[in-house]
């Protein structure tokens, strides 16, 4: 039992040193600050105490999200306390009817409630890093279009033509066909923006309407799409010492299997020696 643990010990401590070698690389690293800061674009936001049952602000956060479960207001209060209540009993039953089971219970409930938020968090998270590599051609695109002599409301009609993001090729389809309707670019792109929560977006979304007042830049264009390459750089990076880190994982993890069942099969062999002698 002792070797199994000290096994689990050491993995643990692998995955703990790699991310603590991830936050360091990544988080003060300032080329990739400086990438980042490029793309930001301040908004002076307002914090009120938080209102987990209004329908506008729940619809609204489920687009920017992603909304990968397809949920609506109702279905999704409905699927929070569902959630809530099953993790609660599910507590309660395995600890039992006691103050550490309520403790426990309510702790679950807690969990099961947000339960949802987390894992739209973590999707829309996983969309960003992807939209992000899409974001990068969508540039050269337009830079290459409007060089040719494109303008950019035609421009904007090709653009998700070179995503692979399948929220963000959506998007940009509503997009082009909301420019080709109304004609309105400015107001489609406002409606663009919208169905997003990222700086890059709202980076996006300025350069391009700059362009349309003042004129195309194809050197704001070109900045543009040169910082999302740098932190794409680094998000390719990170995600191939992920993979690295699994096979590690997966690996030690076969090792520590074989050890466990030679050390079980010796012992087994043991005993049964020691019991034929003795008896």
């Amino acid at each position: 039992m002792i070797y199994v643990l000290n096994t689990m010990f050491l993995i643990c401590s692998f995955i703990a040193a790699y991310y603590i070698r991830y936050f360091i690389k990544f988080k003060f690293n300032s080329r990739y600050k400086k990438a980042k800061g490029s793309n930001l674009v301040i908004k002076h936001k307002t914090y009120n105490l938080i209102k987990l049952f209004n329908r506008k602000l729940i619809e609204d956060k489920l687009i920017k999200s992603g909304n990968p479960f397809k949920l609506n207001f109702k279905t999704y209060i409905f699927v929070k306390f569902v959630t809530s209540t099953i993790a609660a009993i599910a507590s309660l039953q395995y600890i039992g009817l006691s103050f550490i089971g309520c403790l426990f219970g309510i702790t679950a409930s807690i969990l099961g409630f947000f339960l949802v938020d987390i894992l739209n968090y973590l999707s829309n998270k996983d969309d960003k890093n992807k939209i992000r590599l899409d974001l990068a051609d969508v540039y050269d695109l337009i830079t290459i279009q409007t060089i040719a002599g494109v303008s950019i409301g035609h421009a904007l009609l090709e653009v998700n033509t070179v995503c692979k993001s399948k929220r963000l090729k959506k998007s940009l389809i509503r997009l082009a066909a909301k420019i080709n309707l109304s004609k309105n670019i400015e107001k489609a792109l406002d409606e663009f923006n919208q169905e997003y929560d990222m700086h890059e977006i709202d980076a996006f979304v300025a350069v391009i309407k700059e362009s349309i007042t003042s004129g195309v830049s194809e050197e704001a264009l070109d900045d543009q799409s040169s910082a999302l390459k740098t932190i794409n750089s680094f998000y390719t990076a990170s995600e191939t010492e992920k993979i690295d880190i699994h096979v590690l994982i997966i690996s030690m993890l076969l090792l520590g299997g074989i050890i466990c069942t030679i050390y079980y099969c010796i012992g087994s062999d043991l005993m049964q020696s020691a019991h034929g002698i003795f008896s």
